[in-house]
């Protein structure tokens, strides 16, 4: 599976980037057609959030999307 992690006005740090695509990574034991992510972390003020889009074979793209202060 692909994952491709970006950063919009942030610095991510690698370990993140890592535990990020390590967590992605396990979601394909839930559905075997996960076939890539995209990954994007921002920081908008004093608020940081991260988007997760997933592209499952065969439907529509799933997206989650958290944010808070650290």
């Amino acid at each position: 599976m692909r994952v491709q992690i970006s950063s919009r006005h942030t610095d991510v740090p690698q370990d993140v980037r890592a535990r990020a695509e390590e967590q992605v990574a396990k979601l394909t034991r839930y559905d075997p057609n996960l076939r890539s992510a995209d990954i994007v972390f921002e920081e908008k003020k004093r608020t940081r959030s991260v988007d997760a889009i997933l592209h499952i074979n065969g439907g529509e793209p799933k997206v989650a999307t958290g944010e808070g202060d650290n």
